[in-house]
């Protein structure tokens, strides 16, 4: 269950004497907090204690290590739209901390990380579980700092949640030594500041302004535009603000990874998304257009693998809030520095008022990627009705799980060449959902193939790992986004690999009773990585081999979840179906696919979007020069 704690809060905030824990907890109140999630540990001991004693409201949920708490935190934040918050304590506690600090450092995402830190006065003398946790956390947050004083501490936290939440959203990080937090406090539990609200009436600047004034003039020129949204136009909740800029100039859009969502994936103006695995129209409109449209995006090296060609026959306009974004990649003709919904309805403006009533179309640019469309439309092999042997397979099944039992302890493999590829159960997921689920993926395969394959229809109904590529967020996630949205269907596609690396949070979903569905893709390999290894360094595998994973329907049924295993195209539709109705708590759904399978289109890195590769190359490639 999740602990709720009762204790009442007088309505001044008035008690004869507070620790500074428990001025912390007041202070996360006061903040609107409903949830922390985080892992206990000795030197915050004074601070979780205090949700017992003064945590009216507050939530504090259990996670199973300190990565899945902030991981959790990420995917709640993403979905309710507000900061989340951690905690864990100091040491191994808080380093483990640092890859989810780092997950939403990356893709913008705001949180409040608090650690516990040893007393000030064993600091620097290399007492337990002692980390300058401070200084480590810096290049992944957008702000962090030791709290020094206990009657700092309200200062402290509401100057955290609006740094986390203002501008390019970030996570905040608090060390608190243990002395801080037990010390008595006196000061005062200043409300927070009102939270930053960008106002629809808001005047742009002059610089802006005229910049978005030659916007608009280089797009009424073009004849073969298209938009690149990224996820600031999210974070700015802007999407019904561009679909109505795109409709109104008859211009494409394409949506980043993150941004997956912000046009319904079966409007005729959607392209898919772009980049290393991006869809061929997508990818077609950014080599072949004049005008690019950059919002909320800040064009990372998967979709500019090569700034020296991409865009070189365009003008490229970018509409970020973060200045930084701005030229970091690719020069563009124009940037303006404007929150992304503010700058598109002033630009609508603009483009009404010099357009007149008759309206813009792109007929021929269209067409083009329209037939793109149709010739290079996603496929995956189905291998059709039951086999005998895949008959045989399950007839048999109880004989090879007792044969399995006298294998390594434990261990379990099936054939995985079966003919059900990842592509055909993303796919009948996404049909059976009609698009509607809200969906977290986790790192590989895995991802790039929902990412082709789910047509989401709903904006803020997708999480997956950006730049940090963090492998273990599927699950954790999925978590955080159900306690976000408990009535939404929360869907976690995962792999064999990324799964595995957090996949004690099943205890953390059964026992909250979340209805979440977690769906691993069984390859028995790290499928990216392999998929690599085969087109450029001569098939040669190394540590990607994964055989001896675990029954994974026996692992959810240890943990008192329902389990299901499809292992051939016969089950499919049937088997998901059954999962997808189970709202009884968590269920797990083992698919075993193809290990051998790679994911097209491809664009290695480092290199320009017209080497896109939409097939398995004859040849042996050169290694790639960029990132993976």
């Amino acid at each position: 269950m999740i602990e709720t704690y009762k204790k009442p809060i007088e309505q001044e905030f008035f008690k004869e004497s507070l620790t500074g824990g428990e001025a912390l907890v007041r202070s996360l109140q006061l903040n609107g907090v409903e949830y922390v999630f985080g892992y206990t540990g000795g030197a915050e001991l004074p601070i979780s204690d205090a949700f017992v004693t003064e945590g009216e409201g507050i939530q504090f949920i259990m996670t199973r290590d300190e990565r899945s708490a902030t991981l959790m935190a990420d995917g709640y934040a993403r979905i309710s739209g507000k900061p989340g918050v951690v905690l864990v304590t100091s040491g191994p506690g808080a380093t483990n901390a640092l890859t989810g600090a780092l997950n939403s450092s990356a893709d913008n995402v705001p949180l409040l990380i608090i650690s516990g830190q040893v007393p000030r006065r064993m600091i620097g003398k290399d007492a337990f579980q002692e980390v300058d946790i401070e200084t480590m956390s810096r290049p992944v947050t957008k702000h962090s700092e030791m709290v020094k004083d206990t009657n700092d501490i309200p200062r402290a936290v509401n100057n955290a949640f609006q740094v986390a939440n203002s501008g390019r959203p970030r996570p905040v990080w608090l060390d608190i030594p243990k002395d801080i937090a037990s010390n008595e406090f006196t000061g005062v539990l200043s409300s927070p500041a009102e939270p930053e609200v960008i106002s629809e009436a808001i005047e742009l600047d002059d610089i802006a302004l005229g910049g978005l004034e030659r916007i608009a003039k280089a797009w009424r020129t073009a004849e073969d535009p298209v938009i690149l949204a990224g996820r600031g136009v999210r974070i700015a909740k802007a999407e019904k603000e561009l679909i109505a800029l795109a409709k109104q100039e008859d211009t494409p859009i394409t949506p980043t990874l993150l941004a997956k969502g912000t046009i319904p994936e079966d409007d005729p103006l959607y392209l898919g998304a772009p980049g290393m695995h991006g869809l061929v129209p997508a990818n077609k409109a950014l080599i072949e257009a004049d005008f690019i449209f950059m919002v909320g995006s800040s064009a990372d090296d998967r979709i500019v693998s090569h700034p020296e060609t991409f865009g070189k026959d365009a003008f490229i306009a970018h509409i970020d809030i973060d200045e930084k974004q701005i030229g970091k990649i690719i020069q563009p003709n124009e940037g303006v520095v404007a929150d992304a919904r503010v700058a598109l309805k002033a630009l609508l403006k603009i483009m009404e008022q010099d357009e007149g009533d008759e309206p813009i179309k792109h007929i021929e640019w269209n067409a083009r990627l329209a037939k793109y469309k149709e010739d290079y439309s996603l496929s995956y092999e189905v291998s059709g009705r039951q086999t005998i042997k895949e008959f045989m397979q399950d007839v048999t099944e109880k004989l090879f799980r007792l044969v399995q039992l006298k294998r390594a302890e434990g261990s379990q493999r099936y054939e995985t060449n079966t003919g059900l590829t990842m592509q055909q159960v993303i796919d009948e997921v996404s049909n059976l959902t009609e698009g509607n689920a809200t969906v977290a993926t986790d790192v590989g395969q895995a991802q790039m193939w929902t990412m082709q394959f789910y047509k989401s229809k709903r904006p803020n109904a997708w999480l997956s790992s950006g730049r940090a590529g963090t492998m273990g967020y599927g699950v954790p996630a999925a978590i955080g986004a159900q306690i976000a949205a408990p009535k939404d269907l929360v869907i976690a596609i995962v792999g064999d690999g990324g799964f595995q690396m957090t996949f004690g949070e099943l205890a953390t979903a059964r026992r909250l009773k979340l209805p979440i569905k977690i769906i691993i893709l069984d390859n028995g390999c790290l499928g990216l990585v392999r998929q690599w290894q085969e087109m450029f360094l001569g098939n040669r595998e190394i540590g990607v081999d994964m055989s001896d994973n675990p029954n994974f329907v026996k692992l959810a049924k240890s943990y008192g979840l329902k389990g299901i295993r499809i292992k051939s195209s016969g089950h499919l539709k049937r088997r998901l179906k059954k999962a997808l109705e189970h709202n009884d708590g968590p269920v797990v759904v083992h698919a075993i696919v193809n290990r051998g399978d790679n994911v097209f289109p491809m664009v290695p890195s480092g290199a320009p979007l017209e080497n896109m590769l939409i097939e398995q190359p004859s040849d042996k490639l050169p290694v790639p020069t960029g990132s993976t």
